[in-house]
């Protein structure tokens, strides 16, 4: 067998690049670009210290580079009279977001999904990348057994996990949805992404975004302070959920140890903003936060990181962020 990944991450950009500049659903265009890559890079790390053999590392690492191959199709929750939309696994959908070009991948898409274009909800991204992963690989000549199973790698990734078998494609299974977890909820960078967030959602509700240092406090308070819900209960903060969730969600050791590592760093950047917010400290990491969210058109996490530690270099705070976000973003850092 000989595939280049390389390539199948360059079949990824040019796939993403068929949409428009900016945000797409609950992300900027390149962010997918990133997040695949530092997926890769996870599951290589992951799947070494789990005892995987470097045959099956490949394998999952073609996963990874391919398991969000029609992510843009997805747009904002897909609701119809106010409710949530779900598939009939009971999983969420999203609204349809078309694209401004097309690429064989997404005209693959449209053949697959006959009146896709018409339709208000993308198919889940995890299913229809599956399909498009296998085409892929079968066209350059990867044999059928070896391509299903990529494809099952890839359409299981976000489901919920559904017994207790210890086989080979199981555990390399949990692998990548360990891999895709820790990129998406685990880390400072996840600081700079659910900021951005918070400004596009007060776009999207057309709710004012004058008051910038007011959405700066409103993004801590999503993060580290408890909120009630609906029927009066109360709902815990949204840092803790995602460190509660390290022991339900995430299955491997390894996985659990680089989660454990990042949760406490969201933790104890959390304390800082507050004792920031409460002193009024300028320059500082809160200063940071209003900046990235200044630039919340144009997101560009390696240039944001890098021009914020220049303009808060006085601040150690700042400085020690800033350098280990762009570990990450490097994947030296797990």
């Amino acid at each position: 067998m000989s595939i280049h990944i390389e390539g199948l991450e360059r079949k990824l950009e040019e796939t993403v690049k068929c949409w428009r500049d900016g945000w797409v659903g609950l992300s900027w265009r390149d962010y997918v670009i990133g997040h695949t890559k530092r997926v890769r890079n996870l599951v290589k790390v992951i799947g070494k210290s789990e005892g995987l053999d470097r045959l099956d590392i490949l394998q999952l690492e073609i996963a990874a580079a391919l398991h969000d191959i029609t992510k843009e199709f997805e747009g904002l929750q897909a609701k119809t009279d106010g409710q949530t939309v779900k598939d009939e696994d009971g999983l969420y959908l999203s609204e349809m977001v078309l694209p401004v070009r097309r690429n064989d991948v997404v005209d693959r898409y449209f053949e697959l999904y006959l009146g896709a274009e018409q339709s208000p909800t993308a198919v889940l991204h995890s299913k229809s990348g599956a399909k498009i992963a296998k085409w892929i690989l079968l066209r350059k000549g990867l044999s059928q057994n070896y391509a299903s199973e990529v494809a099952y790698l890839i359409k299981n990734h976000i489901l919920p996990y559904d017994g207790i078998d210890k086989d080979r494609l199981f555990v390399m299974r949990q692998i990548l949805k360990d891999a895709d977890i820790i990129d998406s909820s685990f880390g400072l960078n996840t600081f700079y992404r659910t900021a951005l967030y918070r400004v596009r959602k007060q776009i999207s509700e057309g709710k004012p975004t004058d008051d910038v240092y007011d959405l700066a406090v409103s993004f801590f308070e999503h993060m580290y302070e408890p909120t009630t819900n609906l029927d009066g209960s109360s709902k815990d903060c949204w840092v803790n959920r995602v460190g509660n969730s390290i022991e339900t969600d995430i299955r491997t050791t390894t996985a659990k140890a680089i989660a454990q590592k990042r949760h406490a760093l969201m933790a104890k950047y959390g304390a800082r903003l507050e004792a920031e917010i409460d002193t009024g400290t300028k320059n500082g990491l809160m200063d940071m936060v209003v900046y990235f969210m200044q630039n919340h058109a144009d997101p560009n996490p390696r240039r944001d990181f890098t021009e914020a530690r220049k303009l808060y270099t006085a601040n150690q705070d700042v400085r020690i962020f800033c350098d280990i976000s762009l570990s990450e973003i490097d994947c030296i850092s797990f």
